[in-house]
């Protein structure tokens, strides 16, 4: 369902299917495709890449038993670098798994959350790296390789969201046609 914003953009159909007289919401407002797709198309698997293994690195630092793990300054800018990167997530589902031409309000979600979200999550993530090489000089336990396995997910979720944040202008949108131009080829 549609947010109301972006109401106006959906019209209102009845549709008869098997007898039965049913009504629809039909998209009636504009299109729009990514500036450069090609561009989008080259880095596919570069930033795939990068988003899993975000997720993964998320993953295993989190169910890893460490000792750096139980520090609050090192584990909870871990923890919620889960929500920005969520939107890179989505950005990048929407770029290379929904139908295109895109509609109004995926359009004008993806390239600024993808941006903001993945800005955030290289920051978070980078201070949970941060927090784990302080932790390692201030830790008075011994440090076993789970806490070296920890801080190296850590550095690859950073290095994960700097990469798409480096590739935030391939998500540029720009009007395409609206469903009338199309002729209701596109719904």
């Amino acid at each position: 369902m549609a947010s109301h914003k972006y109401l106006g953009d959906y019209r209102l159909e009845n549709i008869e299917k098997n007898g039965k007289l049913k009504t629809v919401a039909v998209y009636r407002g504009k299109y729009y495709a990514f500036v450069d797709p090609n561009a989008l198309s080259r880095e596919r698997t570069k930033l795939l890449v990068c988003g899993g293994g975000f997720w993964l690195a998320q993953l295993v630092a989190l169910t890893l038993p460490s000792d750096w793990g139980h520090i609050v300054f090192v584990i909870m800018p871990m923890v919620f670098a889960m929500l920005p990167f969520w939107f890179v997530s989505m950005g990048l589902y929407t770029a290379y798994f929904a139908k295109h031409p895109l509609r109004r309000e995926q359009a004008e979600k993806v390239q600024p959350r993808f941006a903001g979200g993945s800005l955030m999550a290289a920051a978070l993530s980078g201070a949970s790296f941060t927090g784990s090489f302080v932790a390692y000089f201030t830790h008075i336990r011994i440090h076993p390789v789970n806490d070296v396995i920890f801080s190296l997910c850590a550095a690859a979720q950073t290095s994960a969201a700097i990469i798409c944040f480096m590739s935030r202008s391939r998500f540029k949108t720009e009007v395409v046609g609206s469903a009338e131009d199309q002729n209701g080829q596109v719904s």
